[in-house]
């Protein structure tokens, strides 16, 4: 597979030139700005799911591995050894594969990738191997078949399941649009977009200021947690007052278990389901004397 590495690897290190330019107009007092634009949140996760796309493909050839030569194994044993304590016939197994293949493809169509070779598969076992008998043979070679799509089915939800589960907690605060994983004409793997309802696709910039401040507060969240704490001031900035009851908890769930989310506002809805956990503060005037 060819990705355009130089693209994205340029792309990611012009995103560190905010900091410098900061530091330039202001001085190098400017600590590291480390909250990204729409743009740069769109392109790394552009390179999360290429990456994704490469952890897939490994696995493909491991499992197309141990398919082959367990294939080779079934055709050549001299017993009729099953695996393990299976008893169903071989038309039970084929018609799990095919609604294991059927849930395969919708999650392909889903993240935006080609269909895999494992469908293409199917016509061939379909057509070639025997309905019945052969003491076994069958039955042991669809067995493997059904395990390399079950595994294959599995890795695919760990590759992709942290771009997903990003995209659908932003998903949940839009309405009339998607942010999706699809392909291009150009490109073998997929790429963020903002589907339409029309049908037409944008860049993440294209989202209003409030999805705009969506889209950063739940990648903050789930990308940009460094240390055991993270502080967020005044999330509630450019938000539809039902989506400032719903932000916390959006990005409460996309926080690693072991780390803890600070926030500081001035509206009382933000915090209005975490209310045992609310901390007024109020200011309290200093004494100032003059000689």
């Amino acid at each position: 597979m060819h990705y355009p590495t130089q693209r994205y690897r340029r792309r990611l290190a012009e995103n560190l030139d905010s900091t410098e330019l900061a530091r330039s107009v202001f001085g190098g007092f400017v600590p590291r700005i480390n909250y990204p634009s729409p743009q740069q949140i769109e392109d790394r996760l552009n390179w999360e799911l290429y990456r994704s796309v490469s952890l897939l493909a490994q696995g493909d050839r491991s499992i197309f591995a141990s398919t082959f030569t367990g294939i080779i194994s079934a055709i050549t044993s001299l017993t009729n050894n099953e695996i393990g304590d299976d008893s169903r016939d071989s038309e039970t197994i084929r018609a799990n594969i095919s609604s294991l293949l059927e849930d395969l493809q919708d999650t392909q169509i889903e993240y935006g990738l080609p269909e895999a070779a494992f469908s293409k598969l199917q016509s061939v076992l379909a057509t070639r191997l025997p309905q019945q008998g052969q003491g076994g043979t069958t039955r042991r070679i669809l067995r493997i078949y059904e395990e390399a799509v079950q595994e294959r089915a599995s890795n695919l939800r760990v590759a992709f399941a942290a771009v997903r589960n990003y995209v659908n907690s932003v998903n949940d605060f839009l309405e009339g649009k998607q942010l999706v994983t699809d392909t291009n004409s150009d490109e073998p793997f997929p790429e963020l977009k903002v589907s339409h309802a029309d049908q037409s696709y944008t860049q993440l910039d294209s989202l209003s200021s409030g999805e705009r401040q969506i889209v950063g507060l739940i990648y903050s969240a789930s990308r940009l947690a460094d240390g055991d704490v993270v502080l967020v001031d005044e999330p509630e900035i450019s938000l539809h007052i039902d989506w400032q009851r719903r932000i916390l908890q959006a990005m409460n769930d996309q926080l690693p278990s072991e780390k803890q989310l600070i926030v500081c506002t001035h509206s009382p809805v933000i915090a209005s389901a975490f209310s045992d956990h609310m901390i007024e503060l109020t200011p309290t005037p200093s004494t100032v004397t003059t000689s």
